[in-house]
């Protein structure tokens, strides 16, 4: 039973780890919302629209997410600046492949 609960124990701790952002993938996922929000304050909606995923246009067309972009513009002025708050990796598997997401959470 000693041995069950420490393979237990070592497999959640394994879990734990493997879950962790590795420092590489945190500056990779930070440079690029840096390019995203670069390219917002630039007014390059096209650089900016081209960081998303093709699953997000299936919903949403290209068009539209411009159209989108440049009204919040318009109404609400330049943006000026971004901070970032933390981050949240999702990992995900299941029949049809597998992907890990970075969430840049932002202060409220």
């Amino acid at each position: 039973m000693k041995k069950f609960c420490f393979f237990v124990a070592l497999f959640l701790l394994a879990s734990l780890l493997i879950g962790c952002g590795t420092p590489q993938e945190i500056e990779d996922a930070e440079n690029l919302g840096q390019s995203y929000y670069e390219a917002l304050k630039a007014k390059d909606f096209d650089k900016a629209v081209s960081f998303y995923s093709s699953e997000f246009f299936k919903a949403t067309s290209k068009g539209d997410t411009l159209q989108i972009l440049q009204s919040i513009s318009s109404r609400l002025g330049n943006l000026e600046s971004y901070e970032y708050d933390y981050y949240e990796k999702n990992s995900y598997a299941g029949t049809q492949g597998s992907y890990t997401r970075y969430n840049v959470l932002h202060p409220s």
